[in-house]
């Protein structure tokens, strides 16, 4: 890569209401907790010693490894000693599925985790991430300069990268189908995402799963970082903003994710994202606007 290294930042929303695009080599704290975001994400490994949780699988991460994230999946980087570079794609929901309508493909499919055979990882061979690093590489340039139709060359660029990503994740050979995992935290993990508006207590997922609590406490959060308690109140969270996103009102959202009254839902979105549910979505209209 030959454009000027971007300056890392900590911020998890866009500023752009397209898309943005960073090419980071730097030394990244231990301990970065589970997040998620309001876009998608692509993530283009390049050097280091990394690996990368998404929801309940950890990825070891070779040069050339690309991951795919949605904006319901939580995720972090676990890196272990020194420097890593990475080119870091964020794509917005609704400029997406604009390009989606105006060129009649299905670009989000790629990031489908209800897909046949959806995977967060790909591995590109040597051709492949070539043809990648020379397509991110515009981008980058592109963004730097803003010359004459530089935001048709970036989206050019933005709708090769989707196309070919799509193309990939269509072929039959997948990788990391032999990562190690706990049988009983996958069949909890599944439960919980399929039931997110029941009764996901930890007792309550003890007798369903026939485990002591603190077995079950203790082999979840070897797998995924993270107590039972917060994974399902992130992953609540996540989903009634994302449905707030959508247009649906707060008290509807609040009763499909599993909040009995929606002052425990207030309470716990404010804690969250530092302001209440009508006050983000009025914040988000004014931003489309």
């Amino acid at each position: 890569m030959r454009q000027a290294l971007s300056t890392f930042h900590a911020r998890q929303t866009m500023n752009n209401r397209e898309f943005e695009v960073f090419h980071y080599k730097d030394v990244r704290p231990e301990g970065i907790m589970l997040h998620n975001h309001d876009f998608y994400e692509v993530y283009l490994f390049l050097d280091g010693a990394v690996e990368y949780q998404i929801e309940n699988t950890i990825y070891p991460l070779v040069r050339g490894d690309m991951l795919l994230v949605s904006p319901m999946e939580l995720h972090r980087p676990i890196s272990h000693k020194g420097e890593y570079e990475r080119i870091v794609l964020w794509i917005s929901r609704p400029y997406l599925r604009g390009l989606e309508q105006e060129h009649h493909l299905e670009l989000e499919q790629c990031f489908n985790p209800n897909r046949t055979q959806h995977t967060n990882l790909l591995r590109l061979n040597r051709e492949y991430l070539r043809v990648m690093t020379v397509l991110m590489d515009l981008m980058l340039r592109e963004t730097a300069t803003e010359q004459y139709g530089s935001d048709t060359m970036r989206q050019c660029s933005l709708i090769q990268i989707l196309t070919l990503i799509n193309r990939l994740v269509q072929q039959p050979d997948r990788a990391g189908d032999d990562l190690a995992s706990d049988d009983l935290v996958d069949a909890v993990y599944a439960h919980i995402n399929q039931n997110i508006a029941g009764d996901l207590s930890l007792a309550a997922l003890s007798n369903l799963f026939y485990v002591d609590t603190s077995t079950l406490s203790r082999r979840f959060k070897k797998q995924l970082g993270a107590t039972i308690p917060d994974y399902v109140r992130h992953k609540r969270l996540t989903m009634a903003r994302i449905m707030l996103l959508e247009g649906e009102r707060p008290t509807m959202a609040a009763q499909q994710c599993g909040y009995s009254d929606y002052s425990s839902f207030f309470r716990a979105f404010r804690r969250q994202y530092g302001t209440s549910p009508k006050e983000f979505v009025h914040a988000m209209n004014e931003r489309n606007a």
